[in-house]
């Protein structure tokens, strides 16, 4: 038979012990049977469009021509779209789903879809290469460094993609803000 402790500070830690075990369990049951109710998240698709990071994508090796091929396209149009510079450049290095909702004046006005960097604060860009992946896809870290050395340095993520052999960048988006 189970006895309790002859101590009531013993008996009493035994039941504030029993107790968190109870609300541990009765919350565990609630979330197992209730779960979340605010329903799957699940990122717009563009049509005849895989999810970035689902099928299709595995990992593979880049030729260091593909490196460098994709590399001068991001050099262009990140020195084009990141300060605003010479619009109609980055514009012709875009994929159609970067330019999706935005028309070829709206870009030129400056309206696209690469959050800026102050064009008299730019200085220069570094990149790294992140990966590549099946369907033609390559991956790049994009260090934007500023004129001043007290300055902002800005890192973007960038993925570019291989369409009728020449390379268009698809998406391009600020990452980390350094300094």
């Amino acid at each position: 038979m189970l006895r309790l402790p002859q101590s009531p500070r013993r008996r009493r830690r035994l039941a504030y012990a029993g107790g968190g075990v109870l609300v541990a369990a009765v919350v565990a049951v609630l979330v197992a049977v209730i779960g979340n109710s605010s329903g799957p998240k699940e990122a717009p698709l563009h049509e005849g469009q895989a999810p970035h990071g689902y099928a299709g994508t595995t990992p593979i090796r880049a030729t260091p021509a593909e490196k460098r091929a994709a590399a001068r396209v991001l050099t262009e149009f990140a020195e084009s779209a990141i300060p605003r510079r010479r619009l109609a450049t980055s514009w012709a290095l875009a994929t159609p789903h970067m330019r999706e909702g935005t028309s070829r004046a709206e870009w030129l006005r400056g309206s696209l879809p690469v959050v800026p960097y102050p064009a008299r604060d730019f200085r220069a860009i570094g990149l790294t290469f992140k990966g590549a992946y099946t369907g033609g896809a390559i991956d790049y870290d994009v260090l934007v460094l500023p004129r001043s050395p007290k300055g902002q340095q800005q890192v973007y993520s960038c993925e570019l993609l291989r369409q009728q052999s020449r390379w268009r960048v698809d998406y391009c988006y600020p990452r980390a803000t350094l300094g």
